[in-house]
């Protein structure tokens, strides 16, 4: 068999990272438009939570499904097919009308970006085997560049109030149905662009599983299952797993609950912004998560990365602390300023401690399942625990949780830290 080009491969990865993007479209996409959700649905926006578990479920599910099928070699077609379903989902989650079918949907959605997520980074390291640097670190661009986008799609379609020509009000927080008039809720038009924009991966995807089958079967390799420690003598590597198992849960499920909760938190009693301008806060979010992993990918090239990392896990402290002073003052700007570091400095742990751990271990399937494992979980249950926090009599309690979760965040990758300095005295003194 002809192997790849140099040239197949990269357009090919290209094909990887706008599929990855349906990722980023679905975590971007579900914060702006939930209240609206919960208006279909006939709900109030603090009983929605039970789509967040669901969510969770199904990316649960298709890691587990993805992670068996895997071993066949129908990556390509697998691919298509996952960036399908979720297209025709995301159409059919705005016109639900009950709560069970929503939940269902979007376990759906989950169970899709557990599938993509999986054969995309799998397509990638079996295209690339020799050079699985930027390679892997370019794919998580796209989604975090859909998440920034998606959130300004979706104002102009959510449900809002607008002033009634001569009524003597001056502010939307003062409407009644004599002074106003709602404009309906129309976000099944995002919803809908979703799946436009993954039309030509889906197509692509299905072109080379029908008319390259030669170039898939040249790209497969069984994965070596003998990989080892590059410490030979680390009998204790169960505890390193441990703890990336640990420090998995709550960062991915932080960073997706923060970008679900953000409108619900900001139109709560307590705060009365609009939707539209929670909108246009969740895409901050997003597009500093962006910039955030933009930077952290040049400047690893010239700081050692343990250090890096250090100073991220003091910067999200710090910010967190700032979106809690927030929570208790109702100043609007510590919201901007807290939500933009937030972003910012909880852009990079999900590749970075991955990265990290790698210089003094090999990465086999066993570490490398177990954060993916663990990112799932977050999802599952992160989400749905911050919104918990919010309170009948309109309170919300979110930047408490999202405080405490990145202490222990800090807290896991201190001990990581400790245990690895730890571990190589002990093998220096042998």
């Amino acid at each position: 068999m002809i192997p790849l080009s140099n040239k197949s491969r990269f357009i090919q990865l290209m094909w990887l990272t706008w599929a990855f993007a349906l990722l980023g479209l679905d975590n971007g996409i579900l914060g702006p438009t939930l209240l609206d959700l919960a208006n279909n649905v006939g709900i109030e926006p603090r009983d929605i939570n039970v789509i967040f578990p669901a969510q969770g479920l199904g990316f649960i599910i298709g890691i587990s499904i993805s992670s068996f099928l895997v071993k066949l070699n129908y990556l390509h077609f697998s691919i298509g097919l996952a960036l399908l379903f979720g297209s025709v989902v995301n159409i059919l989650i705005p016109v639900s009308r009950s709560i069970v079918w929503l939940a269902i949907l979007i376990g759906m959605q989950g169970l899709a970006k557990g599938v993509v997520d999986i054969f995309v980074f799998t397509l990638c390291l079996r295209l690339f085997r020799k050079q699985r640097g930027w390679h892997m670190l370019l794919i998580p661009i796209s989604a975090s560049f859909s998440s920034f986008v998606i959130p300004f799609v979706v104002q102009p379609f959510q449900s809002h109030w607008v002033i009634k020509v001569g009524s003597n009000i001056t502010s939307i927080s003062n409407c009644t149905m004599d002074t106003c008039l709602e404009i309906p809720s129309r976000i099944i038009i995002p919803y809908s662009l979703t799946a436009v924009a993954l039309l030509p991966p889906i197509i692509a995807f299905f072109v080379y599983a029908t008319f390259n089958a030669e170039a898939a079967a040249n790209i497969y390799h069984s994965i070596n299952k003998a990989e080892t420690l590059k410490v030979a003598h680390f009998k204790d590597r169960w505890i390193i797993i441990l703890l990336t198992f640990l420090f998995h849960v709550p960062v991915f499920g932080s960073v997706i609950g923060y970008s679900d909760m953000l409108t619900l938190y900001g139109t709560s009693k307590l705060f009365l912004y609009s939707k539209s301008f929670m909108a246009y806060m969740t895409a901050l979010f997003w597009g500093f998560m962006l910039i955030g992993r933009l930077f952290n990918m040049v400047v690893c090239n010239f700081i050692h990365l343990e250090i890096l990392l250090r100073v991220n896990f003091v910067g999200l402290v710090f910010f967190a602390t700032i979106l809690l002073i927030h929570q208790e003052t109702q100043v609007k700007f510590l919201l901007w300023v807290g939500t933009i570091g937030y972003g910012f400095f909880q852009s990079s742990f999900l590749p970075s401690v991955i990265a990290w751990i790698s210089t003094f271990m090999e990465l086999d399937s066993v570490i490398l399942s177990t954060s993916l494992i663990a990112n799932a979980i977050g999802e599952l249950f992160v989400p749905y625990m911050e919104a918990l926090s919010f309170t009948k009599d309109g309170r919300s309690y979110l930047m408490f949780v999202v405080f405490t979760l990145s202490i222990i965040e800090a807290g896991l990758f201190i001990s990581m830290s400790k245990y690895k300095r730890y571990w190589q005295q002990r093998v220096i003194e042998a």
